[in-house]
């Protein structure tokens, strides 16, 4: 690599037995001429992992139906009319918000809420105080809070008590 002789570089990988087996399996079925990408051998690891749990399934047919739905809402002209071109949000919303169990959907929905409300009067204590300070320092202010406010969060976020 570096041009010297005599470095050797060893890298080991430790790979469970069931996936090992799995792999062996795919490595021969590739060599026997097929090569490549096998799309009946996908459709059949795609069978096999919603047999192991059928809620996985219907979880995401119940997103799917729920973009459906937001979607279709939004090519009716009325949202546009109160909300304005914003609505398109709602699709990106639903998608984020929606989790495995009814209890997790309202837990994040919760936090998301509350989040949005505390951002909001943070916006508007930043956008006060930034206003008020002059032309020449507004853009400062902002630039600053908004590192800081970044900063904060994506620390918060690898705390483990604090992940969402």
């Amino acid at each position: 690599m570096n041009g010297k002789k005599g470095s050797n570089i060893e890298i080991s990988i430790n790979i469970p037995s069931s996936m090992a087996k799995q792999l062996d399996q795919a490595g021969k079925k590739s060599s026997n001429g097929g090569g490549g990408f096998s799309f009946k051998a996908w459709v059949l690891n795609v069978w096999e992992f919603a047999k192991e749990d059928s809620n996985r399934v219907k979880f995401s047919l119940k997103v799917g139906l729920a973009v459906l739905l937001v979607s279709l809402l939004i090519l009716f002209r009325a949202p546009y009319e109160v909300f304005g071109t914003n609505i398109i949000w709602s699709i990106l919303t639903v998608a984020i918000m929606f989790e495995y169990t009814v209890g997790a959907t309202f837990n994040r929905g919760f936090n998301r809420a509350l989040g949005s409300l505390l951002a909001g009067i943070l916006a508007i204590g930043v956008a006060q105080i930034a206003l008020s300070s002059g032309h020449v320092a507004e853009p400062i202010i902002i630039g600053i809070s908004i590192f800081i406010i970044g900063t904060i969060t994506s620390f918060m976020k690898l705390w483990p008590t604090c992940a969402i």
